[in-house]
This record gives structure tokens, sequence and C-alpha cells, in this order.
């Protein structure tokens, strides 16, 4: 999840699904000090349009080819009606300026999230209007197509994605980005071409990319952080290679040293 900007990056690492932010230990693995303030070369999360995807066209820009994770999807003009399949996708949507028509839901979780309502309160009366098309593994293909979309968004994780992809594609084109926390800012950057907003998603990476570093050289000292969230009596932890594990690496900051094995 990411909101209109993650421009407060305190407040991301608690919201991008961590609920402890803990360690303070100032050594790494080999008995050094660590070094929170230093640029990485290199990003565990992508930062580019995977390669050969996208349409390669400007912004506003249609029709349009896009290539993405399932085939190729034609777009015949700036999609004014879209439905999302894929939880988290509503939130890239919102952050582009648009408004789903349709959503799916995580299990246990509300179809549009009380984080949106708070993220976006000038679009709160189009977000109480967002239907329900059913489970984001299985969603109700009519009220899908009673929507009458003129793009579905989907992505290829954790799912039967070419049965997926084959009926969705038959209502309205279909764009399937990659899916997961690792890969959320490629798939921003494929949605948006979608849209015709590549170039709006990447001034916006950019930014959020610059605040997290700027935040995370206001840390005093080097801590390292991790990330941990209990469901019940299930306890997972949010290594490098996660949205919040992202988050962190973009703020420069240290994790501990078996953290890249978590997901």
């Amino acid at each position: 999840m990411f909101l209109k900007r993650i421009s407060l990056c305190a407040a991301a690492l608690v919201t991008a699904s961590a609920v402890a932010l803990s360690g303070c230990s100032s050594s790494d693995a080999d008995g050094g000090e660590s070094d929170s303030s230093s640029s990485p070369t290199s990003f565990v999360t992508p930062r580019t349009m995977p390669e050969g995807k996208g349409s390669g066209v400007a912004d506003g820009v249609f029709p349009r080819t896009v290539k993405h994770f399932k085939g190729e999807t034609d777009v015949a003009a700036a999609p004014k009606r879209v439905v999302v399949i894929s939880t988290g996708q509503a939130d890239a949507l919102l952050t582009l300026g648009v408004v789903p028509v349709g959503s799916t839901s995580g299990d246990g979780a509300d179809l549009v999230p009380a984080y949106l309502y708070d993220a976006f309160p000038d679009r709160k009366a189009e977000l109480g209007g967002v239907a329900d098309v059913g489970s984001r593994f299985e969603p109700n293909l009519e009220a899908v197509a009673n929507l009458k979309p003129d793009l579905i968004l989907m992505n290829k994780a954790g799912k039967d994605s070419d049965k997926l992809y084959a009926s969705l594609a038959a209502i309205a084109p279909t764009v399937v980005t990659q899916g997961t926390g690792l890969y959320w800012k490629q798939d921003l950057l494929l949605l948006a071409d979608a849209l015709g907003k590549r170039d709006q998603a990447q001034t916006w990476l950019d930014e959020y990319q610059g605040d997290a570093a700027d935040f995370g050289k206001t840390v005093d000292g080097s801590p390292t952080v991790s990330f941990l969230r209990k469901n019940g009596d299930r306890l997972r932890v949010f290594g490098v290679a996660s949205f919040s594990g992202s988050v962190a690496e973009d703020a420069g900051l240290a994790r501990p040293a078996d953290a890249v094995v978590h997901r």
C-alpha cells in the first residue's frame, strides 16, 4: 500500500504493513559499526519499468499497445472505467488521480480500506461508490462485466493467472502486473503506462524516493530496523524484499544481517 506519496517516511514505516520498528544495535554482523546514511548503489526493490514491458509511447497518447506479464493489450483511449482485481492496485490508481469503478478486497478486509479515505478525503464520495466484484483470486466475472470497464488491472501472483487473465480479457482490455510487495514500483509504472500516466508515476516515485532519503538522514545513530506483523498465532517477518523493507531501504536504514531472507 502507498498513499498519495509516502512523503512522511516515519509514518510510512509504521503503516506499510509493519507493526514493529525495533533493534537499536549500532553494529553489523561482523562487529563493525554500520552506516545507515550511506547511499546504496543498487536496490533490492526494482525501480524501473520491467524489461520489455510498457508501451514505449508518451503520456496521453492513445491508442497504445501495452506489453505486460501475460502478453500485449491494446488500450484504445484514456481509461475512464477501471476495475482492479488485485488489492493494492486501487492505491496506485488513486495516487494517479483515478478512482476505480470496481474492486476486490483482501481476506477479512474492507472493500475500500479506511486509510484510503484518510489519504484521499476529497474522493470520499467516489470511494463510497466503488462496486464489490468479489475475491481477488476468484472475482465475480458477471459483476465485472456489468460495470462495463474500459480497463481491467490484475497481477499474476498467487492465483491461476492464465485462466483469470483469459476470462477478464474477454470482458475488456486487461493488463497484468507482477505483484507482491517486492515489485510495487515497477508495477506502479506498468499500471500507469496503461493509463497513459507513466511520466506522472515516475515523478511521484522520484519525489517519494527523495523524501525517503531525506528522512533517513534525520535518523540519529545507526539503528538496525526490523518489521514484524502478528496475525492471530502467526508472526511474519518482513525483510528487505518486501514493501515495508523497501521503504527502509529507500531511507538508507540498516537491516539485520538475515533480513533479506524473509518475505
